[in-house]
């Protein structure tokens, strides 16, 4: 029985998922996809315009998971900052968060941006992300200012190096391919390392 179109491409997205897992994009063939998914590579042309638009298919829904948690964070944090809450509370639903509801469920495309996207146009996106946050950081530094704490003053290469250091470390289970009990291990030890630093940065 012929399948849909709508099935014949989630099965095409199944095996492009293995083989940019096993070879990575620069070295996945769309011959071996449609191989995989076992239609010729001019049907499977028909489900994408080229090799890495197959690969975006893969994991744009994931990022704009992961874009939308930080935007909602992001507004999130400034109402309660602008609201006095107590430090406590406006601790609460951090990164450490963002990894267990947002990254490790998407684990498999993180995974594949993380070690596999070399040749796309996420294979920067780790520092990407560092060069958002420290932008956005630095304005959440300044509303502090105004707000009469005392906080840390960092050059935007000293910023840039302590985010970065923070998203690979809170990352390294998704690269690693840990279990969610290992995972939830690293997070409250990381939570713990890092918690005390960005209370004091922030003149907590």
């Amino acid at each position: 029985m012929p399948k849909n179109k709508s099935e014949t491409h989630e099965i095409i997205l199944r095996a492009a998922r293995a083989e940019f897992s096993e070879c990575g994009f620069e070295k996945a063939s769309i011959r071996e996809i449609a191989a995989r998914a076992g239609v010729t590579s001019a049907a499977l042309y028909r489900h994408c315009a080229n090799k890495e638009d197959l690969f975006c298919q893969l994991v744009e829904p994931s990022v704009k998971a992961f874009r939308l948690w930080r935007k909602n964070h992001i507004s999130l944090k400034y109402m309660q900052m602008e609201q006095n809450i107590p430090v406590s509370e406006l601790l609460k639903n951090n990164d450490i968060d963002m990894v267990r509801e947002v990254i490790y469920p998407h684990r498999e495309d993180f995974r594949l941006i993380l070690t596999k996207a070399k040749g796309t146009r996420y294979e920067n996106f780790l520092h990407d992300v560092v060069n958002e946050d420290q932008k956005e950081m630095i304005k959440v530094l300044e509303f502090l200012k105004t707000r009469g704490k005392n906080v840390v003053e960092f050059s935007e290469k000293e910023m840039h190096m302590i985010l970065s250091s923070a998203y690979t470390a809170m990352l390294e289970p998704v690269v690693h391919n840990y279990s969610m009990e290992e995972t939830e291990h690293c997070l409250a030890v990381m939570e713990k390392f890092f918690m005390p630093g960005w209370q004091k940065i922030m003149g907590f």
